[in-house]
């Protein structure tokens, strides 16, 4: 994570079930090439699932352009301080970090591009 410290980051927790989330890769792709030069790095998490080649065909079919992780811990197994990505189905929010590594702010995606050009014109 050190690797991110002055970077712009829009954590983005989805589900491949979840159309648009899935139409969301379109949105972040386009994000990441516009302004990725800048310090924009944006990061997929995926909800559990122990389908990853369909997953792998996924990322490859949309030419995801930035990092995918995958949550290891199903929601049936998350204890109460774990975080149950399978909350996030079918809510089409984004989390922002700003430049020290602090959380800014959860956007829609009507607002992601604005907050971003924000963050990063931010010294």
């Amino acid at each position: 994570m050190s690797g991110l410290r002055g970077k712009v980051v829009v954590l983005h927790f989805w589900t491949s079930q979840d159309l648009p989330s899935v139409e969301a890769i379109r949105l972040l792709n386009a994000l990441q090439e516009k302004y990725g030069q800048r310090g924009l790095v944006c990061i997929g998490i995926h909800e559990f699932t122990d389908q990853v080649s369909g997953l792998r065909k996924l990322i490859a079919e949309k030419e995801v352009a930035y990092s995918i992780a995958v949550d290891r811990q199903s929601p049936s197994t998350a204890d109460a301080n774990g975080i149950a990505l399978a909350r996030y189905a079918g809510v089409r929010s984004f989390i922002l970090i700003d430049r020290m590594g602090m959380v800014y702010d959860s956007v829609w995606d009507r607002r992601l591009e604005t907050t971003i050009w924000k963050l990063l014109s931010d010294p």
